[in-house]
C-alpha cells in the first residue's frame, strides 16, 4: 500500500507536469515520444498524457493502441477514458480483439465510460471472451452504456456463469439499465447460496419501482445473514408499497 509521503509525491508530480504539458511544444514532445523506438518511452508518454485533457492527444493515443508493446497498448486504452471522446470509439472496439487481455479489459472500460452505443454489440461478444476479467469488465461497460440489447445476454450470463465477480456484475448491469425484463431473473439472486450475491441484489433491487420486488424482499428480512437482512430493510424503509411499509412497522415494532 502506498503510504503518505508516496501518495504526495505522486499528487505533486501529476500536478507539476499538468502544468507542464499546458505547453504546446512540450505537449507535441510528449505526444512525439509515442512513436519512439524505446517501449519505456513510449509507455512513459501514454502515462504522461493522462494529466492533459487537450483533445489533441486523442488520435495519437488511438494510434498507440496498435503499437507493438502490449504494455503501452493497455496504457493507451487507460489513458483514452479520460477524454470521453466519441473519436476513440472504433479504434477501442477494434481493441476488443487485442490478443492481450490487459488491454482488451481497458479497452472495455474505457467504452463503458463513453457510453457510445456504437459499443453495445462489441462487447455483447466480449462476453464470451476466455478471460474472466474481460467479461466481467464488459459486463460493467453494458450497464454504464445502458442500452437494451444487453438486456438478453446478460440475463443468460446471469443464469449460466457461477462466477460471484460475474453475477454480481451482471445484476449491477441490469439494475442499471433498468429494463423490467431483467426484474424477475434479478430477484433470483435473493435466493442464491452466496452471501454477496444476496445482499447486493437486494441493494440492486432498490433502483425498480415494481411491486414484485416487495414479497421477494420482505421475507429476506429473516435471512440468516444480518447483512442480506439490513440491505433489504434499507430498501423497503424506502418505498411506499403498503405491504413494505406495513412490514417495516412489524420489523420495528418486533413482531417481524
Amino acid at each position: 500500500m502506498m503510504n503518505r509521503s508516496k501518495i504526495k509525491h505522486s499528487i505533486a508530480r501529476s500536478f507539476k507536469q499538468e502544468k507542464k504539458l499546458k505547453d504546446p511544444e512540450y505537449l507535441n514532445e510528449v505526444i512525439s515520444w509515442l512513436k519512439d523506438p524505446n517501449p519505456l518511452k513510449r509507455l512513459d508518454a501514454a502515462e504522461s498524457l493522462a494529466d492533459t485533457r487537450n483533445p489533441a492527444v486523442v488520435i495519437p493515443l488511438t494510434e498507440a493502441l496498435k503499437d507493438p508493446e502490449p504494455k503501452v497498448r493497455a496504457q493507451a486504452a487507460s489513458t483514452l477514458e479520460g477524454f470521453m471522446d466519441e473519436r476513440a470509439v472504433e479504434p477501442l472496439i477494434e481493441a476488443l480483439k487485442d490478443e492481450d487481455p490487459d488491454v482488451r479489459i481497458k479497452a472495455a472500460s474505457t467504452l463503458g465510460s463513453i457510453g457510445d452505443h456504437r459499443a453495445t454489440g462489441p462487447l455483447i461478444l466480449a462476453l464470451e471472451d476466455g478471460d474472466l476479467n474481460v467479461v466481467r469488465s464488459s459486463v460493467v461497460a453494458l450497464g454504464n452504456i445502458g442500452s437494451t440489447d444487453a438486456v438478453a445476454p446478460l440475463l443468460d450470463l446471469f443464469s449460466k456463469n457461477t462466477e460471484r465477480a460475474i453475477r454480481v456484475s451482471s445484476i449491477f448491469a441490469l439494475a442499471k439499465i433498468g429494463d423490467l425484463r431483467g426484474l424477475d431473473t434479478i430477484i433470483l439472486g435473493l435466493k442464491d447460496s452466496d452471501e454477496l450475491v444476496r445482499r447486493l441484489t437486494a441493494d440492486a433491487l432498490g433502483k425498480f419501482d415494481d411491486p414484485r420486488i416487495v414479497d421477494p424482499l420482505i421475507k429476506c428480512l429473516k435471512d440468516k445473514s444480518a447483512l442480506v437482512r439490513a440491505s433489504a430493510e434499507g430498501v423497503l424503509r424506502e418505498m411506499d408499497d403498503p405491504k413494505a411499509v406495513q412490514a417495516i412497522e412489524y420489523l420495528d415494532h418486533g413482531i417481524l
